[in-house]
């Protein structure tokens, strides 16, 4: 990444470079991501001043359109407006229109700074909430351990920071809560490699350029650990949990969470998995915002008609697969009763797939198979035929062929239909996975790790599987698996065979 020139425009104003140069220059050095020539929105410029930087970084972003000429490069349009979230909307929207990959959202940075961290959330949603899901977002100038975790929860994908070199020259170590002087510090508390060869006095004692590049690397190093461990909190599905422990590291951090938890509500709401690998834990009163909580109470009252959780669902996910601690239960359920497996089932089943749908799905002659072991159950068949398995570990139904032809015509969404291909409906059938380039449409609001029946165009059912993205993502991305297809409509003949 190259940078562009809009931040020196911005400290030492009266800068003369067109956008058409710096344009020109970046095709020259064929970096892997250019960015447009921006007009970086200061926090102190009245509205019409700060129009007239959106103004300008549109116009720019235009004629970088027409400018291209060698391709491999990923070309970013920043985004300006600053604290002027209307102009935010507007230059993203604008913005959106344009065939760019990649956008940058400009200015954070003095925000930051003062520790204004909900203004910057704020800018973040009015950016992400008009921009098509499919476009990278780039956040500059973000390189604060504390803050990075809570930036890729909103969406932010790449980050960009001069702040370890410019903390390193003002002798302020770097942690994963903040900064440290280093006359301040008795101890160093990190085990990185230059940490563990100098000792505190050793440091201090240290030429001025020496002790600047000790600290540099060290601020380096917590900055990549930092995006390491967002990478792997990602993968295990725990990045609220790891921004529920950053933020509190400053009250305006934990301000701008919670802030956040209710301003992405809904994008939260559409694109966080349904089910997840690992429980849910209690980390204070902003864990009853988290999707997972809302979604839930939200659908259990849209299929049952209560706030209470049904007895029935007490084994499955969030409901089971949480842990608060005492006077602070995520749900309320209904008083204790006795459940018999078939209510279990049908009552799941309806919470997965709609009222109704429990009694279309286990009618009162299906067989329940359970474990020998654990006595809990595995498997559903009708007339020998399998129709739904039970996942242990979140207490879920898992759909199977003979299941989805049961409940097919009832069930309202959760359906993707591939294009009229020949070959795409042949692998689904064979139970290949399906990949966004195969859709044709989705019916309904798809949520990631959802069950879902795939379809030909003509409505004929080639397969089941698990959502891996939501439906908006399967509209727009080009490339990647869609639907993890668990069985496909030739192995359930061969099976029944």
């Amino acid at each position: 990444m190259v940078d562009n020139g809009g931040y020196q425009i911005h400290i030492y104003k009266n800068v003369e470079i067109s956008p058409s140069e710096i344009f020109k220059f970046q095709e020259e050095i064929r970096p892997d991501i250019g960015i447009v020539l921006d007009y970086p929105t200061s926090s102190s410029m009245s509205k019409e001043e700060a129009l007239e930087t959106v103004e300008v970084t549109l116009r720019n972003a235009r004629e970088g359109v027409r400018m291209r000429k060698r391709r491999g490069i990923i070309w970013s349009a920043p985004i300006q407006g600053g604290r002027y979230f209307d102009l935010v909307k507007k230059c993203a929207r604008e913005l959106s229109k344009l065939p760019y990959v990649m956008h940058s959202l400009g200015e954070p940075v003095q925000f930051l700074n003062n520790y204004e961290f909900k203004i910057v959330a704020e800018m973040i949603y009015n950016a992400k909430a008009n921009l098509p899901i499919n476009r990278a977002f780039h956040l500059f100038g973000a390189g604060l351990p504390s803050f990075m975790p809570l930036a890729a929860l909103l969406g932010c994908d790449i980050f960009d920071s001069a702040s370890y070199a410019l903390f390193a020259r003002d002798d302020r170590y770097m942690t994963e809560f903040g900064t440290l002087r280093l006359d301040e510090i008795e101890e160093f508390p990190c085990e990185c490699e230059v940490c563990s060869k100098y000792s505190v006095e050793e440091v201090r004692e240290m030429l001025k350029w020496e002790r600047e590049r000790f600290l540099a690397l060290h601020n380096l190093y917590v900055l990549f650990k930092t995006m390491r461990e967002i990478r792997v909190a990602i993968r295990e599905n725990r990045l609220f949990e790891l921004c529920a422990m950053r933020c509190r590291s400053h009250p305006k951090l934990l301000e701008a969470f919670i802030f956040s938890l209710k301003r992405f509500r809904k994008l939260f709401e559409k694109f966080d998995p349904i089910r997840k690998r690992r429980g849910l834990f209690y980390t204070g009163k902003e864990t009853f915002l988290r999707p997972e909580v809302v979604r839930a109470k939200k659908r259990v009252k849209e299929i049952f008609g209560k706030e209470e959780v049904p007895r029935e669902l007490d084994q499955s996910y969030p409901f089971f697969q949480s842990l608060s601690i005492e006077g602070k239960d995520l749900f309320k359920f209904e008083r204790k009763r006795k459940v018999s497996d078939l209510q279990r089932l049908r009552k799941i089943a309806d919470y997965q797939f709609g009222k109704g749908i429990g009694k279309l799905l286990f009618p009162r002659n299906v067989e329940i198979i359970k474990s020998p072991r654990t006595q809990r159950i595995r498997q559903i068949f009708l007339n020998k035929k399998l129709v739904a398995t039970f996942r242990c570990d979140d207490g879920l139904l898992c759909l199977r062929i003979e299941g989805a032809k049961r409940i097919l015509k009832k069930l309202e969404g959760k359906k993707v239909f591939l294009k009229k291909n020949p070959e795409f409906e042949e692998l689904v059938r064979k139970g290949r996975d399906v990949f966004t380039n195969f859709i044709e449409k989705v019916e309904g609001e798809i949520i990631p790790r959802e069950e879902v029946i795939v379809l030909s165009s003509d409505s004929e059912l080639l397969g089941v599987g698990e959502a891996v993205l939501s439906s908006e993502e399967m509209r727009l991305l080009k490339r990647g698996v869609a639907v993890k297809v668990r069985e496909g409509a030739y192995r359930s003949k061969t099976m029944e065979a």
